[in-house]
């Protein structure tokens, strides 16, 4: 079962990276910069995955 669909994902990159900017700014904690840091990792990939798919067009 998928729980979130590739293609929306795809489309709100930005806005993933968002949270995971302002999860790493906000907190103090090491675990919550980490996994904010990792959203953000996580968002570029996602940015590279829709320039992969604009050019297959």
């Amino acid at each position: 079962m998928k729980f979130i669909k590739r293609n929306w994902a795809i489309n709100n990159a930005m806005p993933v990276f968002f949270i995971g900017f302002f999860l790493s700014i906000t907190n103090d904690d090491g675990i919550l910069k980490l996994l904010g840091f990792g959203i953000m990792i996580f968002s570029f990939y996602l940015w590279y995955l829709a320039s992969k798919k604009e050019k297959k067009k």
